[in-house]
């Protein structure tokens, strides 16, 4: 048997979809991640919605984390990862500051990572989190 190839697996053919490579991240969080040069496959209409809608849940949670941690006088403060995972239970810590800055942007801020191809791109990377902006 050759090395890296099941034996009985039928050879792979040029109109074959290549296998992609997930972080283990998102593997646990259950995205479906196109490598690099893959296309991502289109997805249902009410399964977007269903996406974005719990990426915004996630984004209301942190303000009230915000309006919290102001009255409480706590800087940095442990938000919640905005991706589209429901089962996701990261969180970023960011001074007041920074979060803010994300706010008026009007991005979300999820973890590296995080990003799902078929609802949004990431338009800023900060090492410990990134911000993304969704497709309208």
């Amino acid at each position: 048997m050759r090395q890296g190839v099941r034996e009985g697996a039928a050879p792979a053919t040029a109109g074959a979809l290549r296998l992609t490579h997930r972080s283990s991240t998102a593997d646990s969080l259950g995205f479906n991640v196109p490598a690099k040069g893959d296309i991502a496959a289109p997805m249902e209409r009410t399964e977007l919605e269903r996406l974005r809608q719990n990426e915004e849940t996630f984004a209301r949670a942190n303000e009230q984390i915000r309006n919290a941690a102001e009255r409480l006088n706590v800087d940095p403060v442990p938000f919640l990862c905005e991706c589209s995972a429901t089962n996701c239970t990261e969180l970023i810590h960011l001074a007041l500051d920074a979060y803010r800055t994300v706010r008026k942007s009007n991005g979300f801020m999820i973890r590296p990572g995080h990003d799902d191809p078929h609802v949004e791109t990431v338009v800023e990377d900060h090492g410990t989190y990134q911000v993304v902006e969704k497709f309208r």
